[in-house]
């Protein structure tokens, strides 16, 4: 059954409105919604003063849909969010059955679910909350039942018009796929993001490969007859793409007076194609397949080299662009796909000097004469020679052979070293008699034009040898040398014949005194905070004999244990002026040959003194003690400016303690 609503309701909702309306000009949602929810509770409270006088008039909307003459029209289910005159005639009944208790708005919200709920339990319906097909059902049931109880004067309800607009759709999807809903009691949807225009799409800049002339190799001069000169370089340069090239093509250009043999390629230092042995005058398509492919990374360079033997028929003067690389065969080596050859790229001018212009020189060094070395010392020198280039251009040396001749001056441990610093790796075994030991460097040894270079032989004189004079024990026999600017090929067996060395006197180690070491007394239990940096953390001090000056060479430290000690930028200081050697950056825990080697030799004057400073950082991660012998002296390089031997070490010499706090 429906409670009646009283008459005065409307009119009183009537004259809310006049005397108050709802101020539309407020300045934000949240003040609109707001005010409506203050209007809905005085319509309730009027609402509730209607139904206690007890005037009744209701219309319950005269539908003939339903086929009962009478009561609400429900076309479609009802649920959550929607809005309409059915949902408010729906809600008028719910409130009369006691489900709702609020006031009809039109609008179904998640009370009116709940009151539907209650509703469905009452009349043994699944408790779903929408109102469907069965519940309209059920309902039209009980409402025929009401209408055969009444008489034709029975009011009948009419349920309030809902003042809430109803809206097409809940939400209204925008450009950029996002949803923005109505605003609050209008059909008026919030603002969508402001459209940004899509990005232009630009693709990407293909680079091509380029091959080009090698600028840092121009004017190139080359000797008659000079075997594996370098004639030609070119730079390929990949572009957007790797490369793999598997060939390359080059042409040599006309020129009768130019007569070549044995060409072939160099990459990196590395011959990588055959020899083509005979060139003509003018021959196009000299072509070399590599085994290996060269690759290029993407944007990387690759440097190309042409060398072949320049004959003694060659006519000397200016040769132009002798080769051009004229293509290749080269594919991406990430797709596979074929690269097109960028264009013919001239080569360098040559030009072709008479014989020896070009040219590298050895004699003996005539400031080392007749040196005596000790029986059983060690790293004593023991010979010296001196390279000279020519003055068209720079050498650079890539191999020395000596040769040891006569018993009883038995060496060990010979090694070469040039202005302070070793060339190669050291030769441990030295048989009696040997005719061919070479040493090939690390790196080669650059004379420059004109200028002169000293190469000195150390080694360990064995006790096993017999005191005495030797004549000429170590001899330079080979070498091979290459042009800095012709690439010029150049060796010994073409230009140069085998130069002996000096006469060598073996001594007892009596004969000679030796230099002493020891730790600095002035120097003692530095204190150092952690964290400091550039503290002298040793002293030693070493003192030459009455009998002669000595040269230092090198020096080598040790830090044993101390393990809680960290050290970096460790640097040996000449009395606190002058650096001897260069700064080891970085100190392990436990290093046992810290070697410091100077390119020039410390004198010391005989009877003299000169005081080594050991200084370091203390890393912060350091802690703090009292730390025994931090550093110890255990090796050096002394030699006697008279003797021209090198002194033996008397043996470890410990350094001072320092304090860490």
């Amino acid at each position: 059954m429906f409670t009646s609503i009283k008459k005065v309701a409307v009119v009183g909702l009537a004259a809310l409105v006049l005397i108050g309306p709802m101020p539309v000009s407020a300045s934000t949602n949240a003040e609109l919604q707001a005010q409506l929810n203050a209007l809905i509770v005085q319509l309730t409270q009027l609402q509730a003063a209607a139904s206690a006088q007890g005037n009744t008039s209701y219309n319950r909307g005269g539908n003939s849909n339903n086929g009962n003459g009478n009561g609400c029209s429900f076309t479609r289910t009802i649920r959550i969010g929607n809005r309409g005159t059915d949902v408010s005639c729906l809600q008028g009944y719910l409130i009369e059955e006691g489900y709702l208790k609020v006031s009809a708005s039109g609008y179904f919200g998640t009370l009116s679910s709940a009151a539907v709920r209650a509703w469905q339990v009452d009349h043994e319906l699944a408790s779903t909350g929408t109102f469907g097909r069965d519940e309209q059902a059920a309902y039209n049931a009980t409402y025929t039942n009401d209408e055969n109880n009444q008489n034709d004067n029975t009011p009948v309800y009419t349920p309030p018009v809902s003042t809430i607009p109803v809206c097409a759709q809940v939400l209204k999807q925008c450009w950029n796929g996002t949803y923005v809903s109505y605003k609050p009691g209008t059909c008026t949807y919030y603002d969508c993001p402001s459209y940004v225009p899509p990005t232009t799409y630009t693709p990407p800049v293909v680079i091509q490969p380029v091959v080009s002339q090698n600028s840092s190799f121009n004017g190139v001069s080359v000797a008659a007859g000079a075997n594996a000169s370098r004639l030609a370089s070119f730079v390929v340069t990949a572009g957007t793409q790797p490369l793999n090239i598997s060939s390359l093509t080059f042409d040599k250009d006309f020129d009768a007076s130019m007569d070549l043999q044995n060409m072939y390629i160099m990459v990196g230092g590395y011959r990588v194609s055959g020899v083509h042995p005979t060139i003509n005058d003018a021959e196009d398509f000299i072509t070399f397949n590599f085994t290996s492919p060269l690759t290029v990374a993407a944007r990387a360079l690759l440097y190309i080299d042409v060398y072949a033997d320049l004959l003694l028929t060659s006519a000397v003067g200016s040769h132009i662009s002798v080769f051009d690389s004229t293509g290749w065969s080269a594919t991406d080596s990430m797709t596979g796909a074929f690269v097109a050859f960028p264009g013919a790229v001239s080569g360098q001018d040559v030009y072709i000097v008479a014989p020896g212009t070009s040219s590298i020189g050895f004699d003996l060094n005539s400031a080392f004469a007749n040196p005596s070395v000790t029986v059983g010392g060690n790293n004593q020198r023991i010979a010296s020679f001196r390279v000279t280039a020519g003055s068209a251009e720079s050498m650079q040396v890539g191999s020395l052979t000596f040769a040891k001749i006569g018993t009883g001056f038995e060496i060990q441990n010979l090694r070469i070293m040039i202005n302070g610093s070793q060339f190669a790796t050291s030769r441990a075994v030295i048989s009696s008699n040997e005719s061919a030991i070479t040493f090939s460097g690390y790196s080669s040894i650059t004379v420059p034009a004109g200028g002169s270079l000293i190469i000195d032989l150390y080694a360990d004189v064995l006790s096993s040898s017999t005191v005495g004079l030797y004549s000429s024990p170590m001899s330079l026999i080979g070498w091979t040398a290459l042009g800095s600017v012709s690439g010029a090929s150049m060796s010994s067996s073409s230009f140069h014949s085998g130069v002996s060395g000096q006469n060598v006197t073996v001594v007892t180690p009596s004969v000679v005194s030796g230099a002493s070491v020891s730790a600095n007394s002035g120097f003692a239990n530095p204190s150092y905070a952690v964290g400091d940096t550039y503290k002298k953390i040793a002293s030693f001090g070493i003192t030459a004999p009455t009998s002669q000056s000595v040269t230092v060479g090198s020096l080598t430290l040790a830090k044993y244990g101390n393990t809680s000690l960290g050290l970096q930028n460790m640097k040996i200081m000449l009395n606190g002026s002058s650096q001897f050697g260069t700064t080891r950056a970085t100190v392990g825990t436990t290093e046992s040959s810290l070697v410091f080697s100077s390119a020039n030799p410390v004198t010391v004057q005989a009877s003299g003194s000169v005081f080594f400073d050991v200084y370091a950082d203390i890393l912060s991660s350091s802690a703090a003690a009292t730390y025994q012998s931090v550093i110890s002296l255990v090796d050096w390089s002394v030699g006697g400016a008279v003797s021209g031997s090198m002194m033996v070490f008397p043996g470890t010499v410990s350094g001072q303690n320092i304090i860490v706090h």
